[in-house]
């Protein structure tokens, strides 16, 4: 996972045992939406969050994030691409734009994560989320 994100794994424990939250969070979950930043390429999610969100895609579950800098829901897609240099099968995710003016659907076992600190416009998007 922290190979997917180009990042080192938390040595200090309070960070790590928050990553373990995240985990079952993710594990629990049919589907996650995240409020968060995504990053400019659009194939991962910035901070803390960016952890879940490639914990549930590891465990191919069906992810949505509303970007908090443009205020637009976006979905995951998965696709499998052939490495040309050693003709080996790469998993590559990017967030694509939510296609429709209705919100993403809540099931029974969503989860919903993001950043500690959001906008009142953002924080309207997760009250509409969830009506």
């Amino acid at each position: 996972m922290a190979y997917h994100l180009g990042r080192e794994v938390p040595k200090h424990f309070y960070t790590f045992s928050l990553l373990q939250r995240n985990y079952h969070i993710a594990r629990k979950a049919h589907t996650i939406f995240a409020f968060a930043s995504l990053h400019p390429n659009r194939k991962e999610v910035r901070g803390g969050t960016g952890w879940t969100v490639q914990l549930a895609l590891d465990q191919c579950k069906e992810v949505f994030v509303f970007n908090i800098v443009n205020r637009k829901w976006y979905r995951a897609e998965t696709h499998y691409d052939v490495d040309p240099a050693t003709n080996l099968l790469k998993l590559e995710t990017s967030f694509l734009p939510w296609g429709s003016n209705k919100l993403p659907t809540l099931h029974q076992s969503s989860a919903v994560t993001g950043s500690q600190i959001i906008e009142e416009k953002t924080q309207e998007e997760v009250k509409n989320l969830f009506h």
